[in-house]
């Protein structure tokens, strides 16, 4: 197993939803808003559990399957997500997505390239890992970014 980067998730949400609840705690902003859980609620429970929040707060709202529908839900302010400071880093740094609470407690979400030892036998599978660590370790990604 070789790890390539670590992600962090981070409550995220539109500009808009921001807005409305930027002059609010986080207990009374995560008591007003609706949710948008990836696959489920572990994760935001887990953050809740964090930040000393009781998770029945984030038992409301949607679960979708798709990274990309949480993306969508967060821009069109349908709900507040755990984001990716990573993949989503283009949205926030455009301003269509805030992370209100900036990184707090963050979500830690391991990258890593498996490869069976058998397969390591043969030449391409031993060039595609060769590239990919070479490029992952020019990224750098491995500290937790600043928003």
């Amino acid at each position: 197993k070789d790890e390539l980067f670590t992600d962090y998730l981070v409550p995220m949400c539109s500009k808009k939803m921001f807005e409305a609840i930027r002059s609010k705690s986080i207990r009374e902003a995560m008591s007003s808003v609706n949710f948008i859980h990836e696959f489920g609620h572990e994760w935001w429970a887990s953050w809740c559990r964090a930040e000393g929040i009781d998770p029945i707060v984030i038992q409301k709202g949607t679960i979708v399957d798709d990274p990309g529908a949480l993306e969508s839900a967060a821009i069109l302010g349908h709900g507040m997500v755990l984001g990716s400071i990573t993949f989503l880093r283009r949205r926030i740094d455009s301003g269509e997505i805030v992370a209100p609470f900036g990184v707090r407690s963050p979500i830690k979400i391991p990258y890593c390239l498996l490869t069976k030892p058998t397969e390591l036998k043969r030449r391409a599978v031993r060039e595609f890992r060769t590239w990919i660590l070479k490029a992952v370790a020019d990224e750098s990604r491995d500290t937790l970014p600043e928003l």
